[in-house]
């Protein structure tokens, strides 16, 4: 064998262990920086659902221990007063009851209560929509709405989860 065959044998053994020393370093690294990843997730993460579940349900209008349920109107498509059909607001409704009783009830009534709002958000300017000073005056707005479609039961609240003004 030439000194340059043995020179080449020897130089490609020495690149082949320095490439799998690279490989190990990498993988450590890419494996310590999971493993840190998940340990600092857990020390700052927000508690779990569960644990907020937990707690017992506060008591309101004499309602007994029935937590409140939401009914949720969602994707009401409408175009704002003035616009001439080139804006438009998708929002999604949330009506919360005093009980499960009576977000069943407000599924019976779901074809009312989208009209319903749709007719007040209807009658809203963009300026007014995309006011937030007027967010709850709007929500109380939408609240008389769906009182006098489901009648004097009382609400709880109404939310507005999705609200996008194009």
């Amino acid at each position: 064998m030439s000194e340059v065959e043995v020179r080449q044998g020897e130089a490609t053994s020495s690149g082949k262990s320095g490439l799998l020393a690279i490989a190990a370093l990498v993988v450590g690294l890419a494996l310590g920086g999971v493993a840190g990843f998940v340990a600092l997730g857990m020390l700052t993460a927000p508690p779990t659902i569960e644990a907020a579940d937990s707690k017992p349900a506060r008591k309101e209008h004499g309602k007994g221990d029935e937590k409140p349920s939401l009914y949720v109107l969602e994707n009401l498509v409408v175009n704002p007063a003035g616009t001439k059909g080139q804006r438009f607001l998708i929002v999604t409704v949330a009506l919360e009851g005093n009980t499960a009783q009576e977000a069943e009830e407000l599924k019976h009534s779901d074809p009312q209560l989208r009209d319903a709002f749709l007719r007040i958000l209807g009658n809203k300017t963009v300026d007014e929509l995309s006011d937030l000073r007027l967010r709850e005056a709007l929500k109380l707005e939408l609240r008389r709405g769906a009182a006098a479609v489901i009648g004097k039961r009382d609400l709880r609240s109404i939310y507005l989860p999705q609200f996008v003004l194009q």
